[in-house]
């Protein structure tokens, strides 16, 4: 039986894997009860995420080498799902000691650990580390050139991806060296429900609803891949059933937006769908734009879709804000 370790899992995306691993398939059946939450509960995680969804929670920082070895041999620990980590941009410029920490160090424990815990029960066999990562690594690739493929060398240019992408490095050396059971997904951004309101997305939409300005970098040129939380947290349980190692997969969303049309966009469905009147027509203030803004993240994700197929990248952004707006869930 399965029993998942899942490391940042009171968070966006981490919360969404739960959930779905809880309903995926008969491949998982029993395991509500393995399912491990292993969390430090900052700022943007929150256990609210997972009421009424089972599993077993830890309060814990991946720091931590102890308390992890002992919360692995206490459930027997076979799979690790590695969501833990500061994932703010503008946090990182402004401060990025937390991201070298949790990120870098916490990832260099996370894996030592199991990976002595591993050896010494038994070995790698139906064991299985993933590795959550960031399209930002690669730096910013325009429409115009060579997309990234899982090859492509790393150019991270901001501390968040850089931390990021020296966390790769480590679990890519740790593949290498000692054919540890890992897998790295590179994927963009994610969108979805209870995500944390200093997003992008969040931020649009309560500013809507509040009837404040909306924020702008720049002049909003900058563009990205968007792929739903669901979707994602779909195709890890499967990469999970497939039981890979060793591989890096891009993950990448199926619709592109500059951030100024992705704004304008909500604004739109907003304006179609909100049942009370608005006191204004929304404003949108363009600030000046912050250091180090990747302009585009030119990703190939088609290693991955090979594999699996179209079908884990089914959900769209418009019908994911028509029915937030729709039911008020915002």
């Amino acid at each position: 039986m399965k029993r998942i370790l899942v490391t940042g899992g009171a968070g966006f995306i981490g919360s969404h894997f739960v959930k779905k691993l809880c309903t995926y398939s008969s491949d998982f059946e029993k395991v509500d009860t393995h399912i491990v939450v292993y969390d430090k509960l900052t700022y943007a995680g929150d256990l609210k995420r997972l009421e009424g969804v089972p599993h077993i929670f830890v309060h814990g920082d991946i720091c931590d080498g102890e308390r992890l070895n002992a919360v692995l041999r206490k459930y027997g620990i076979t799979h690790v799902v590695h969501f833990a980590a500061e994932s703010h941009v503008d946090r990182s410029i402004a401060d990025q000691a937390p991201f070298m920490r949790t990120n870098v160090l916490g990832t260099e424990v996370l894996i030592e650990t199991v990976d002595r815990f591993w050896r010494e029960t038994g070995g790698y066999e139906h064991r299985q580390f993933i590795h959550i990562s960031t399209d930002e690594v690669y730096g910013s690739i325009l429409q115009s050139e060579k997309p990234a493929s899982e090859t492509t060398p790393l150019n991270p240019m901001n501390p968040y991806a850089v931390s990021k992408a020296k966390a790769d490095a480590l679990v890519q050396h740790k593949i290498k060296r000692d054919h540890f059971p890992a897998l790295i997904l590179r994927s963009s951004n994610n969108y979805g429900l209870n995500q944390n309101a200093e997003k992008f997305i969040p931020r649009i939409i309560n500013c809507l609803v509040n009837n404040h300005p909306i924020p702008v970098y720049g002049k909003g040129a900058q563009m990205r891949c968007w792929l739903s939380v669901e979707d994602y947290a779909e195709i890890i349980c499967e990469l999970i059933r497939l039981e890979l190692i060793g591989e890096i997969f891009n993950v990448v969303g199926e619709e592109t937006y500059s951030n100024i049309d992705m704004v304008m966009k909500i604004i739109e469905i907003f304006g179609q769908s909100v049942s009370r009147p608005t006191e204004r027509q929304p404003e949108i203030t363009f600030v000046p734009d912050r250091a180090q803004h990747d302009f585009y993240y030119h990703v190939d994700g088609s290693k991955l879709k090979c594999l699996i197929g179209e079908r884990y990248f089914k959900r769209r952004l418009e019908n994911y804000f028509m029915e937030l707006f729709l039911t008020a869930s915002v």
